[in-house]
């Protein structure tokens, strides 16, 4: 399966609102009926912050970014452009889980 990582595209956001719905089930997953939602979603996608990890059409993946300055320093967590990142709200679909698709997504991104 040929996967892409890029930003998000506003016809995307229903999918990625729904991943989220569906994490929220995950075991281990702290997210509430509150969070995150619809809000932050689009506060993501509105800054440029939030990317999907697609194969063709399929959103499998979605990780949203912030620009930290109180990591200055940490090099593992510096993208190709010297930005210092946090990542926030990384999920994968449940049909994509447990193969390796979030250490890919994440590794992905900070060789962008």
């Amino acid at each position: 399966m040929e996967l892409l990582l890029r930003l998000a595209k506003e016809s995307e956001l229903d999918t990625v609102m729904s991943i989220y719905d569906d994490a929220r089930g995950y075991e281990g997953c702290v997210w509430n009926e509150y969070y995150p939602d619809r809000e932050i979603l689009i506060s993501d996608y509105e800054s440029g912050n939030l990317y999907v990890y697609v194969s063709g059409d399929t959103v499998i993946g979605a990780i949203s970014v912030e620009i930290d300055e109180e990591i200055r320093g940490f090099d593992c967590l510096k993208v190709n452009d010297g930005t210092q990142i946090s990542f926030a709200r990384v999920v994968i679909a449940k049909k994509y889980l447990n193969q390796g698709y979030a250490k890919k997504m994440v590794s992905e991104l900070l060789s962008v």
